[in-house]
Formats: structure tokens, sequence, C-alpha cells
């Protein structure tokens, strides 16, 4: 044999030995970093579980809130049953509800129906409500209550729940306009074209 061919052979016989070290080497590292990526994986799902366990605590104590909230409501309606009732009225002025909300500037027979379906049956009620509240109530219907601006219903309904007609009046009429509540007390005949109040 030449002595190149000698080298050949012998090249030829052991050149895995010139990809075993680097191939060794490659699973080495890559043991190591897989071993590093199990530990955060770990670390990760740890941190997972406890976020799930903080959720569902979260959504028990919303749970619990709720419930105290509505016994917290149906013990305010059972406080207020127990109000000694209002004198009765008489006459024209029985025809007066406190549920009919259409006393109120800007709400019809349909806005009556949307308020109370959302739990507004009273003038007290709206009169507790903020503009963003009313606002959000009439966002559920869609775009053609968009244009509704409610931002004066509450203090009317104030007016209203304090039986201050004259202050509802002047209210409503400040703009020039004629005055709905009067408008509607003339129809009930609780008030005279003159702007009377009948007995």
């Amino acid at each position: 044999m030449t002595g190149l061919s000698i080298i050949l052979f012998c090249f030829c016989k052991w050149w895995w030995l010139l990809w075993l070290l680097p191939a060794l080497l490659g699973w080495l590292l890559g043991r190591s970093m897989s071993s590093k990526t199990v530990g955060d994986g770990i670390d990760w799902k740890s941190k997972y579980d406890q976020s799930q366990r903080d959720l569902a605590e979260c959504r028990k104590s919303k749970s619990s809130l709720k419930a105290a909230a509505s016994t917290g409501v149906a013990s305010m309606a059972a406080v207020k049953r127990e109000e000694p009732a209002a004198p009765k009225k008489t006459g024209a002025w029985a025809k007066l509800k406190e549920d009919n909300l259409q006393f109120i500037e800007g709400i019809g027979p349909k806005m009556n129906e949307v308020l109370n379906e959302n739990g507004v049956r009273s003038w007290s009620k709206l009169a507790d409500m903020s503009r963003n509240d009313l606002k959000n109530i009439l966002a559920k219907y869609g775009d053609k209550y968009q244009i509704i601006e409610p931002g004066d219903w509450p203090r009317q309904a104030k007016y209203a729940a304090e039986e201050d007609w004259d202050g509802l009046i002047k209210y409503q009429s400040d703009d020039g306009s004629a005055a709905k509540v009067r408008t509607l007390f003339i129809k009930l005949g609780i008030m005279d074209e003159d702007g009377n109040y009948k007995s």
C-alpha cells in the first residue's frame, strides 16, 4: 500500500471519532438546557396552579358578596315594608303613582317600560341613579336609545319624590317650554288651566 492509501484507510476507519466528540458535547449541552427548561416549567406550572386557586377564591368571594348584597337588598325591602304607609291621597291626587315615571321630561311610555324592566320603578329610585347608570341601561337596548340624554332625569325625579311639584314645574319650564308635569296635572284634573291646584 502506498502512503496515501494508508492515510485514507486509517481516516476512513476512524472518521466516526471526529464526529463523536461534537455529538457528545451537543448531547450534554442539550441535556443540561432541557433540565433547566423542565425546572422552569415546574415554576410556571406552580404559578399557573396558584393563579387558578386565586381565581377560584375570587369567584367564591364575588358570589358571597352578591349573596350578601341580595340579602341586604331583601332586608332593606323588609325595612321599607315596615315603615308606616303614607296617608292615602284622595280625589285627583290618588291618580299620582310613584311608578309612573312619565312625569319626567324625556320619559314616555316605552322608556317607562325600559326603566321598569331594569328595576327603576319609582321616582326615588330614579333620583338615586347617576347619568352613567342610566346610559348603561339605555346601552343594553342598542343604538336606538343612544341619542337620549338622561342627565337631568334624576334631578326631576328628586322633585317628584319629594312632591315638590312647583319646583318640578319651574325646572321643566326654565327653557321656555311648557312643563310636562303641568300638562299631565291638567289632564288628570289636579290642576286647572291657570296653574292652580284643585283640592
